[in-house]
């Protein structure tokens, strides 16, 4: 997959703001929405310097890590749940409640990984991961 450029539009003190390559234009640089940034490396920047940004790689190993073991060990306990699940709905037990519990899980289960991999670069900042 290409990485993705970005250009530094404005640096202040504390705050580093980017924007996409393609929507950058020395005019309207004001008028795209900008990503604020860090910069952990203090890699040398100005104003226009093309750069690539992601998240910290700590946050990239859990989110992989997550994405992987989350779903599986709910199919395990939805495996395990089903004989309970199907006194307390009344229903018998036959391997296919037990499938129908598992395919259940799995979707609730990747449907919060993929909230919560989405709102993770809301909750931590993206960095700049080296220049262009």
């Amino acid at each position: 997959m290409k990485k993705q450029i970005y250009v530094v539009t404005s640096i202040t003190e504390d705050k580093i703001f980017v924007t996409h390559k393609d929507s950058f234009s020395e005019q309207t640089n004001k008028t795209h929405a900008n990503l604020e940034v860090i910069n952990p490396k203090r890699y040398p920047l100005f104003e226009g310097s093309e750069v690539y940004i992601g998240l910290p790689q700590k946050t990239e190993a859990l989110n992989g890590i997550l994405a992987l073991f989350f779903p599986l060990i709910s199919c395990v306990c939805a495996l395990y749940a089903s004989p309970s699940i199907s006194r307390l709905i009344s229903v018998p037990l036959t391997e296919t409640f037990k499938a129908v519990c598992i395919i259940i899980s799995f979707l609730i289960s990747a449907a919060v990984v993929l909230f919560l991999s989405r709102s993770t670069q809301t909750i931590v900042k993206l960095q700049i991961t080296s220049l262009a």
